[in-house]
């Protein structure tokens, strides 16, 4: 069982009535922005309600949006992300996060966990895999066939 699987039996079920998991990303590349964005949006069960370039945009969208999940990249610009995660996950306990970076660090899972993420996924290697994952922690019913 994986770390999506295992968490996703806690708490209240972001879209559990029927609405769209609503989600902040954050990512410094507005490519990887509009990337993510296009994949909640084609998926149909997320919608992405705010962008962040930084830790500190991040956190000042937490606050204002409340949204079910944030896709967090470590790698930012001033406030970075293993800045940002402990702080976000204070001013939002409900939030799901799930760490989406390119940090080849070993080490870095364990960190992000400890330090309150949900989920941890490589950006390397496993972007097929982000949909599936935060559809998990949120409890959601696989998307109907096209």
């Amino acid at each position: 069982m994986g770390i999506a699987e295992d968490l996703a039996g806690a708490g209240a079920a972001p879209g559990a009535d029927g609405e769209p998991v609503r989600v902040v990303v954050v990512d410094d590349d507005h490519d990887v922005q509009d990337l993510l964005e296009f994949m909640f949006e084609v998926d149909g069960r997320f919608q992405v309600v705010g962008r962040a370039g930084d830790g500190a945009e991040a956190l000042s969208l937490v606050e204002e949006l409340r949204p079910d999940a944030v896709v967090l990249d470590l790698q930012l610009p001033g406030m970075g992300g293993l800045t940002a995660l402990p702080l976000i996950r204070r001013r939002a306990p409900a939030t799901r996060i799930v760490v989406f970076s390119a940090f080849p660090d070993p080490y870095t899972l364990v960190d992000v966990l400890q330090l309150g993420a949900d989920g941890y996924l490589n950006k390397g290697t496993t972007w097929q895999e982000l949909v599936p994952t935060l559809a998990a922690l949120c409890r959601l019913p696989s998307p109907l066939p096209a």
